[in-house]
């Protein structure tokens, strides 16, 4: 069972705005952050990422897009 779970997603309104969505421990209800470009985004995930490699290993999946 993993410990914590994040996600990063766009949002497809045509604002720009990205999410980081976070679940820590994975069983416990989405806490999400806002960013207003990719950018951010992805430094806010791999500060979470770096965070977490303190614990352990990320197992990373990437979905294929729909």
């Amino acid at each position: 069972m993993p410990l914590a779970m994040v996600r990063l997603e766009e949002s497809m309104d045509g604002t720009g705005r990205w999410l980081v969505l976070l679940n820590s421990p994975a069983a416990a209800p989405t806490q999400s952050a806002e960013h207003p470009d990719e950018q951010s985004a992805r430094d806010e995930l791999e500060r979470l990422y770096a965070e977490g490699r303190r614990f352990g290993a990320w197992e990373i999946r990437r979905p294929e897009p729909y």
